[in-house]
């Protein structure tokens, strides 16, 4: 590496080169699909409780999992889950 720079040294790549096999790959998720919203209001409470709903129900109830699959943190999730009512009785955060 050059005298004061940081990181790995700088790789340099031909135009239309394959990326080196272990560059990292970037986390690639579908854009969501335009949707057609009622003309009388939208309930976001209901919606975000219902995919989190899913999203447990879809990884047998792993917050590590249904964090992952969601793209938000392990707290996000259980901040969450406790304001719309979806934590077992007594349930708390898990410290990392």
């Amino acid at each position: 590496a050059a005298a004061g720079r940081r990181g790995p040294p700088r790789r340099w790549a031909v135009p239309g080169s394959p990326p080196p096999a272990d560059a990292p790959v970037p986390d690639v998720r579908p854009a969501p699909r335009a949707i057609d919203l009622p003309e009388g209001g939208f309930d976001l409470d209901a919606w975000t409780r219902t995919v989190i709903t899913t999203a447990l129900a879809k990884h047998q109830g792993s917050p590590v999992r249904t964090a992952t699959y969601l793209g938000v943190t392990r707290k996000v999730l259980y901040t969450l889950r406790k304001r719309y009512g979806l934590c077992a009785q007594g349930e708390v955060e898990d410290s990392p």
